[in-house]
């Protein structure tokens, strides 16, 4: 049996251990699939970067806050995957609606949830973004709970 690799996804925990009153950062900084697999691949890349994120922010004793930096790029931790043919790639909006649909289930938990595209004018370009989501970048140290969600320009 050939075991193949199908997705990737990096992140980084940062926490304090000096000053309880900073918020624990969780930062997912890359997710990547080879194409193989198909939607099956697909929805269960979704689940386990829903629950990485439902864990990390399941804690009631301090604050945490989740940042999200999105780019939309044929092959981003996995070299050459998107020349297996079978990769679906997203552009950058594609891919910011992706990630809106992964954090659903957690914005309802949260107490600040922005979105940004850097670049983008100060407008919202998702027509329809409905509350709590806000378009603006946060860094809010009242909330208990934060998901700040940037995307690269080139929404197209």
């Amino acid at each position: 049996m050939q075991l193949r690799l199908v997705a990737a996804f990096a992140t980084y925990e940062y926490d304090s251990i000096d000053n309880a009153d900073v918020p624990r950062i969780a930062f997912v900084d890359r997710v990547d699939l080879t194409g193989r697999g198909g939607a099956a691949v697909r929805c269960l890349t979704r689940a386990i970067v829903q629950e990485y994120l439902a864990s990390a922010t399941s804690s009631t004793e301090r604050a945490t806050a989740v940042h999200i930096y999105a780019k939309a790029a044929g092959a981003y931790l996995l070299p050459q995957s998107d020349k297996l043919g079978s990769k679906r790639v997203l552009d950058g909006r594609q891919l910011a609606k992706w990630w809106i649909a992964t954090l659903r289930p957690l914005v309802g938990t949260a107490t600040d949830a922005s979105l940004y595209c850097p670049g983008e004018p100060d407008w919202c370009p998702f027509p329809g973004l409905a509350a709590p989501w806000k378009y603006c970048l946060s860094y809010s140290r009242a909330a208990t709970r934060t998901l700040s969600f940037s995307t690269c320009p080139t929404m197209s």
